[in-house]
């Protein structure tokens, strides 16, 4: 008899991004003075605000950072290639006060940035399980998967009249027609709001 085959096996799910509130929601449960919560919030900020891929957050180096020129430097993007991610002020502000933790670990030189509180490599599953956690903490009804933060970082730079093809860079795709599936994520309220700002008459 062939094994049953999980429901949730091959399924795929809307694209979606989370509203400002919901990741504000969602953070308030990371705060706290343990390592671990403060290198939790760090890294959801940090994939919130430059769209990185898990695999790439977790792929960083304290070396990959220049918090001083507010820059991130992305050395395995997806199919090998690098990009430089120019960071907000906010992440700025948690990566440091995350590296002023880990300074004080007994955290090896070549560890990764966001490491286990021994220097280890944290895993995608430890990512996607707290996020889940965190989630169900703060109240959210809907899922959370750790590509959602992706998208919502396009989301945000849409709403900031950001061109397209600031987005593509920033997001590290090699055309735009990539880029514009995570800009069919846009609500119609973003359409709204970035259309404020729109003259036509200029």
């Amino acid at each position: 008899m062939d094994a049953a085959v999980s429901p949730q096996k091959g399924r795929r799910y809307e694209r979606e991004s989370y509203s400002v509130p919901e990741l504000e929601a969602l953070l308030e449960q990371t705060e706290g003075r343990r390592p671990a919560q403060i290198r939790n919030h760090a890294l959801i900020v940090t994939m919130w605000e430059t769209g990185a891929r898990v695999s790439e957050a977790l792929d960083l180096r304290p070396s990959d950072l220049d918090l001083r020129n507010r820059r991130l430097l992305i050395r395995h993007g997806k199919g090998g290639k690098q990009r430089t991610i120019e960071l907000a002020p906010s992440t700025v502000e948690e990566l440091q006060l995350w590296l002023d933790v880990r300074s004080h670990l007994s955290v090896p030189p070549r560890s990764p940035l966001f490491c286990t509180l021994a220097g280890g490599r944290l895993q995608t599953s430890y990512v996607r399980d707290t996020l889940k956690t965190l989630a169900e903490r703060a109240g959210w009804e809907r899922r959370i998967h750790p590509h959602g933060l992706r998208h919502t970082y396009a989301a945000s730079l849409v709403r900031q009249n950001v061109s397209p093809e600031m987005i593509r860079r920033q997001l590290g795709h090699s055309s735009l027609s990539t880029t514009s599936i995570y800009l069919s994520t846009i609500s119609s309220e973003d359409i709204a709001h970035a259309m404020e700002s729109v003259d036509f008459r200029r």
